[in-house]
């Protein structure tokens, strides 16, 4: 938080133990004594109602960094939506995402104004007494998040109601500071949401440039005078002479992973990591989040997967964009949704290289069609064409890699970090600014209040 910004000049205590002090003519009122309206969407099955077209149709997955973004075309028809009362929402309500990603909250801009909705909480609050666009930015606040957290019922799936919610108390200033808030906040959020959005562009061409870099080290070698040859396969285009291209089969040996029964707790208790895709978040894998037993192992259809393969996700919707591979530097098992390239005649990073800098390609050739759940079928794995170098050539390839691609991650790292500071800047703003720890009324042009 800056240093120069102002606090109010006198707090006194409240009945909140968590919201401690308010300024002078704030109050702590509870989230039951502010609404005129606290209730659900639609709750009930959807494939019925779904149409191409009509009425928008909110859900949970709408609902993303306190906007609703609707990116996922819903909707029902004008008629079903008439008859869901409830259910039809007005500029100023506030949406609440009930499971799943609970603390998701989004306010109603005029452009989603008489949308209906499914199972979200919708609070409609008095105007005389909180602006529903002020009551989302305190239910988003550090404060407001934490307070919905505590409330929230059930171990394995979390669940917010309308009735464990009603009792959150709720930092409520005067009208006019509410506006000098909301204005301040939407001038400063900006500003930083534009610097975020530079540095997110920053990121994504350097891992444009990562990606072209590996592509064409592993594609076209190093050397940029050697003669070309056509390699035979049209997406690879022409290769250095010297090399050879060869089915992947030839080249590895694939193992396939399983999960031991859920039922048997002593499966889960032993020290072989078992790696699923949630592991795959580094290109070196040294321990997994689960780990099983040797009688699990030998209890299911997982093995040990030798060091220094390649692993693979080959189940998960994380295949519409990306194929996540990593090397393990210890003996794995794998669950059933991944896969290990157990290198024979190829070097197994050199291996790892060419399917980073080839993903877009190798999605189209290995996706299984037709299916509900991204997944990549063994059999075009196996039998897409892979370029092979002599070995000396895939050694420096794979050293070169390495070299360049770490300067590269040196600098998305730096610009993440950054990203990640402003974020952490701009929940800190919001939050210190609804909660009364920062005096704003006199940051906020006289225009910039008429206007909101």
């Amino acid at each position: 938080m800056r240093a120069e910004l102002p606090r109010y000049p006198v707090y006194r205590p409240t009945e909140s133990e968590w919201l401690g002090e308010l300024p002078q003519g704030w109050q702590a009122i509870q989230l039951a004594r502010i609404n005129t309206k606290l209730t659900n969407g639609f709750v009930g099955p959807t494939r019925d109602i779904l149409r191409d077209e009509g009425v928008r149709y909110l859900q949970s997955l709408h609902i993303k960094g306190g906007q609703i973004i609707f990116d996922t075309p819903y909707f029902v028809s004008p008629e079903w939506s008439a008859a869901q009362k409830k259910a039809i929402l007005k500029t100023g309500d506030v949406l609440i995402v009930q499971t799943g990603d609970i603390g998701q909250v989004a306010a109603v801009t005029d452009q989603f104004a008489d949308c209906s909705c499914h199972a979200l909480i919708i609070v409609r609050a008095k105007r005389k007494m909180i602006d529903g666009f002020f009551l989302s930015a305190v239910l988003r606040s550090h404060y407001g998040f934490h307070s919905l957290k505590s409330v929230q019922t059930g171990a394995l799936h979390p669940l917010l109601n309308c009735t464990n919610i009603r009792d959150i108390f709720l930092p409520i200033p005067p009208l006019p500071d509410q506006r000098a808030i909301l204005a301040f906040l939407d001038r400063e959020t900006a500003k930083i949401d534009r610097l975020m959005a530079v540095r997110q562009k920053q990121v994504e061409c350097l891992q444009e440039q990562r990606t072209a870099v590996i592509h064409h080290a592993v594609t076209k070698g190093l050397d940029p005078q050697a003669k070309m040859k056509p390699s035979g396969v049209e997406w690879l285009g022409e290769i250095p002479f010297g090399w050879q291209t060869n089915r992947l089969r030839f080249l590895v040996k694939f193992k396939g992973g399983g999960t031991p029964s859920k039922a048997n707790a002593e499966y889960w208790t032993g020290d072989i990591p078992w790696v699923s895709p949630k592991d795959m978040r580094s290109l070196e894998i040294d321990d997994a989040e689960d780990h099983i037993s040797t009688e699990a192992l030998a209890d299911s259809a997982s093995s040990m997967v030798e060091k220094g393969s390649v692993l693979i996700v080959v189940r998960s919707g994380i295949l519409r964009r990306c194929i996540p591979v990593a090397m393990n530097t210890t003996e794995v098992a794998l669950n059933q949704d991944m896969k290990a390239l157990q290198a024979t005649k190829i070097d197994a990073r050199f291996l790892m290289f060419f399917i980073l800098g080839n993903q877009d390609q190798l999605l189209v050739l290995w996706r299984k069609q037709g299916s509900t759940v991204e997944s990549l079928e063994q059999p075009q794995m196996g039998g897409t064409y892979i370029v092979l170098p002599p070995a000396n050539e895939q050694e420096a390839i794979v050293a070169h890699i390495d070299r360049e691609a770490a300067k590269i991650d040196t600098l998305i790292a730096k610009y993440q970090r950054e990203l990640e500071l402003l974020a952490e800047y701009r929940a800190s703003l919001i939050s210190h600014a609804v909660t009364g720890k920062i005096d704003v009324r006199g940051l906020v042009e006289p225009q910039s209040l008429e206007a909101a």
